[in-house]
This record gives C-alpha cells, structure tokens and sequence, in this order.
C-alpha cells in the first residue's frame, strides 16, 4: 500500500499479491542481478578520501573497474535544466 500523499491524491493506483514461491525466487534472482555494481549506480556522499565532504557521487563499476560520478550519469543538459527549473516550484507540500 502507498502511503505517499501525493500519490493518495493524484494517482490511481492497483496492488496485486500473488502468493507463489517460484514467483517470488526468480522476482528476487532478477531484482539481485539488476543491482548489482556494474548494473546499477550505488548514490554517496562526499568524495572516496572524505565522505563528510558536500556534495552527491554516483558510483558503479565498468570492466571490473570502479567508476564514479559527480553529476547524475546518463543525464542531458535538457533534463538537468528541467530538474532545476522544477526545483524552484513551491511543491514542498507535496514532499
């Protein structure tokens, strides 16, 4: 159930509960690979030397190598202007 109360009044929303164990293994063994660091970006504070340090990095993992991030990866210029034209919206009721 979605306690959010944006979504209570702005959404439709269906929930369906299926009790299967077969179901719920693989829905478990997909969502763990999805997760995994080369899948997935693992969001951090700070820096790798100083975690306190301000500021967001996306890390993840690429050939077996860590790689890290400092703006959101896979972002245009478009989205990034959109997300902080949005952020100036009075909508801190809906948070």
């Amino acid at each position: 159930m979605n306690f959010d109360q944006r979504s209570k009044r702005i959404n439709t929303e269906v929930g369906v509960i299926i009790d299967s164990a077969e179901l719920s293994a693989q829905v478990l063994g997909r969502f763990q690979n999805m997760v995994q660091t080369g899948n997935a970006y693992a969001l951090a504070t700070g820096t790798a030397a100083d975690p306190s340090a301000p500021g967001l990095r996306w890390v993840t993992e690429e050939r077996g190598e860590p790689l890290e991030f400092h703006r959101d990866p896979d972002v245009g210029a478009c989205r990034r202007w959109l997300v902080g034209f949005l952020a100036t919206l009075p909508v801190a009721g809906e948070l």
